[in-house]
């Protein structure tokens, strides 16, 4: 959960966004970024009208915005787990098509 009055920097949402988007070498191996899927839950109504990407923080703003992140609703992941997380590890596997932001 985003929290209003807060730098990015002080939330641990973009923090993990950002290192799940980096490659990391520590003794001679190397991770590579992750596959991000995200997935809106609906309001107390069962409404997902309240989702709006521009009010996310920017890293995963940006990284919607530039296809990296693949956004379904929660009805459609809990019917479909596999498609979803298929299409965010096809995304992933086409890394250099997508210009990435990693920074907070």
């Amino acid at each position: 959960m985003k929290e209003p009055n807060r730098h990015q920097r002080s939330q641990w949402i973009p923090w993990e966004i950002s290192y799940s988007l980096r490659e990391t070498t520590r003794n001679d191996r190397t991770s590579h970024n992750n596959a991000i899927l995200a997935v809106v839950l609906p309001n107390k109504q069962g409404s997902y009208s309240y989702y709006n990407k521009d009010n996310l923080f920017p890293i995963l703003k940006d990284n919607i915005s530039n296809g990296y992140i693949y956004v379904t609703n929660w009805e459609d992941f809990v019917s479909y787990p596999h498609i979803d997380m298929g299409i965010a590890f096809d995304y992933r596997e086409n890394t250099p098509t997508y210009k990435i932001e990693k920074s907070l």
